[in-house]
């Protein structure tokens, strides 16, 4: 495979007088094999503590909260290990992951937990012979594909920055190649791509992290984007007015507000589980049922024997969905209640020296800088911005507006619900 692989990235790299169209096609062949590499990779079960979580991918991990790594080990003690990982295997004979840190994060925690043999291996594809770049493309090609986890935009945003880098890297291509090899091994769209690139490349950390948070909208973000570093970095002040205060105010009211929507998510998640426990305990209770009668109707000695042994299993089974249903409601009821306890605003007045004002005056404090900061953006209309306008549309401008209006609101609710 290795061998394989390095004659056609030599190849791809022999190109005199060659199109830009056909350098593109034979890059994506070379990376399509790179990428795609099942029945010709090995499988095996490895131990935990002979594999290394690869250091590129702590570019994503930032992401994965330990209640959704638990959430993800309740799966595998359910359904057990569904889906191999991928490792790298290089010459010294260490593993690394390239995908499934997740997974093996969650086999950790069970072991840890249970201490039972079971989550002390996992099923690998192993592959070998890979440089360092080739472990990172795919690396970035997995977390390309992870549109639907926490941090899915953040994660599809600067895998694609490394992915492109990378190929122009290994291939020795332009940014246009780059991307139009991005766009056929992935299936991403042009605009999709184009924006994404773009956000991350051109637009300031203060505005991406504020766009990170949802201050404002995609679209608004790329007319920031547009602008020249120095109007970036007036806009953002703008906005915030760069005080310390308010940033500590915003950070922890994010941190709070994503921690009441995990505990929401993972209420409803046990809500299913509950739901389904229940419908299949009343599938028991129809079949025990049934097989009850067949027993009463059975003429035999045999017959009476195979319905009072099907009974046992059944009964068995029963016993198992009854504490499943147990295990989940009290599960909800903890959840429920630590989500009642949740105190967004102790949550914000946490960890604030004493010397700081209450935090009845930090909401009102706040409240009055998002006024500000909502009159600061009326007054961009000022001549010396009129290069920031002419990138910003007037319905953009009004949905940043609407933002700060419902920022406000909430600060608001937050204040009365402290109160």
């Amino acid at each position: 495979m290795a061998g394989k692989l390095a004659k056609l990235t030599a190849l791809s790299q022999q190109r005199p007088q060659m199109s830009k169209e056909k350098v593109v096609e034979n890059n994506v062949m070379v990376l399509n094999t790179l990428l795609n590499t099942s029945g010709e990779s090995e499988y095996e079960y490895i131990n935990l503590d002979m594999l290394n979580y690869h250091p590129a991918n702590a570019l994503y991990t930032q992401y994965d909260t330990q209640s959704a790594i638990e959430a993800l080990a309740g799966d595998l003690q359910r359904n057990g290990q569904i889906h191999n990982i991928v490792v790298s295997k290089r010459d010294n004979g260490e593993y690394y992951i390239l995908s499934g840190e997740r997974r093996t994060r969650a086999f950790h925690y069970l072991f840890d937990k249970t201490k039972e043999a079971r989550w002390m291996q996992l099923y690998a594809q192993v592959r070998t012979g890979l440089e360092e770049i080739d472990e990172e493309l795919v690396l970035d090609a997995a977390n390309l594909q992870a549109r639907g986890s926490a941090g899915g935009e953040l994660r599809v945003r600067k895998a694609m920055v490394r992915f492109v880098e990378n190929i122009k890297k290994k291939f020795h291509v332009s940014d246009e190649a780059a991307t139009e090899i991005l766009k056929q091994v992935t299936s991403l769209s042009d605009a999709t791509i184009t924006r994404n690139i773009t956000i991350e490349n051109d637009l300031c950390p203060e505005l991406t992290y504020l766009y990170d948070t949802a201050a404002f909208p995609k679209p608004v973000a790329l007319a920031y984007a547009g602008l020249p570093i120095e109007d970036q970095h007036r806009v953002y002040d703008a906005i915030m007015q760069t005080n310390e205060e308010m940033e500590e105010i915003n950070k922890k009211l994010v941190n709070a507000i994503k921690a009441q929507g995990e505990l929401e998510k993972r209420i409803a998640n046990h809500e299913e589980g509950l739901r389904t426990a229940e419908a299949q305990q009343g599938s028991i209770e129809t079949e025990i049922a049934e097989l009850q009668k067949a027993l009463d109707a059975a003429n035999t000695p045999q017959e009476k024997a195979e319905a009072a042994k099907m009974i046992s299993k059944c009964e068995a089974k029963r016993k198992m969905r009854q504490k499943e249903i147990a295990a989940y409601s009290i599960a909800i009821r903890q959840a429920k209640t630590q989500l009642d306890a949740e105190n967004l605003t102790n949550a914000l007045a946490n960890g604030l020296s004493a010397d700081k004002p209450a935090t009845s005056e930090m909401y009102k404090k706040a409240s009055q800088r998002l006024s500000r900061a909502e009159k600061a953006i009326d007054a961009l209309t000022t001549d010396d911005m009129q290069g920031f306008l002419n990138k910003m549309t007037k319905k953009d401008r009004e949905k940043l507006l609407e933002r700060i209006a419902v920022l406000m609101t909430r600060l608001d609710a937050l204040q009365g619900r402290g109160e």
